[in-house]
């Protein structure tokens, strides 16, 4: 899909569908799109990969954190 579009139109129409793997509810999803972030982090620019990419990836995190955290029993 790189080879196939422009830079800018990778970023701005491509793009939205990766991020949107992150809101899915099926955990395959989300993993099979983390997966592709190191190829990702390599062809975008660093301040999209900053403003965009980072706040999915926190959010990801921390509910997956706090799931955990919540089936953890107290000791």
């Amino acid at each position: 899909m790189v080879n196939k579009t422009t830079p800018i139109v990778f970023r701005d129409r491509v793009m939205p569908l990766f991020y949107s793997a992150f809101d899915h509810e099926n955990v395959a999803v989300q993993e099979n799109a983390l997966q592709h972030i190191p190829k990702l982090c390599g062809i975008l620019d660093f301040s999209h990969v900053k403003d965009k990419l980072l706040p999915k990836l926190t959010t990801v995190c921390l509910l997956y954190t706090s799931d955990a955290a919540d089936d953890t029993p107290c000791v």
